[in-house]
């Protein structure tokens, strides 16, 4: 699952300065994902655990408990400097490449 899970960081996330990516943004984006590969999906502690480690390694950027939610508009743990991007296009755009 680690493999699949530094693919996606790779496909779907990107760098951008002043993007939030809540842990749970991300959780769900991740989830869609596996749903599209036919995959069951995973717990959402393993999910951190997993993912945390490989969004340090591609972008640099440690798992923040200071980011604001502009959703739920509370304090969350997440990343500052990354965004997903749109699951459909940000495939068709790095398969293309």
């Amino acid at each position: 699952m680690n493999g699949v899970a530094k693919v996606f960081a790779e496909q779907v996330l990107e760098r951008q300065p002043g993007e939030i990516l809540p842990l749970t943004t991300a959780y769900l984006v991740f989830c869609e994902y596996l749903k599209a590969k036919s995959m069951d999906p995973v717990k959402r502690g393993v999910f951190k655990g997993m993912f945390s480690p490989i969004v340090r390694e591609v972008f640099d950027l440690g798992l923040r408990n200071d980011v604001f939610d502009p959703i739920t508009k509370h304090q969350t743990a997440g990343w500052k400097g990354i965004r997903t991007l749109d699951l459909e296009d940000g495939l068709v755009a790095k398969e293309a490449a």
